[in-house]
């Protein structure tokens, strides 16, 4: 489902001021239609709820540089959303392995069962 990714980027490039409605009127129809047409649900883990903070988060950054400066600037609140993610995962994978290691040191009693 590529187009629901370069369609809006591509509508928002050609179309600044008209972007808004086409987000409201056409896109988010779309995917309200498209996620009752799948036979499985879409399910909000704790990344995908960690990924709409980062969205939310460098959208509203963006959208004031984008009043300041240019509306080119909201362009980069999904990729960046996905680099912090990808950062955030890293830290998050590096403290479970950190805990998980002090729990095995914790308990010197373990036996390896082959």
């Amino acid at each position: 489902h590529l187009y629901f990714l370069f369609l809006p980027y591509f509508f928002f490039l050609t179309f600044p001021l008209y972007s808004l409605a086409y987000f409201a009127l056409i896109h988010t129809p779309i995917l309200y239609f498209w996620n009752k047409s799948i036979d499985k649900k879409l399910v909000f883990t704790s990344k995908v709820k960690w990924f709409f903070v980062f969205v939310f988060i460098y959208n509203t950054l963006f959208a004031i540089l984008a009043l300041r400066f240019s509306f080119l600037f909201n362009l980069f609140a999904l990729p960046f959303a996905l680099i912090s993610l990808k950062i955030f995962e890293l830290f998050s994978n590096l403290y479970f392995k950190n805990k998980a290691k002090a729990k095995l040191q914790n308990n010197p009693q373990l036996k390896i069962i082959l």
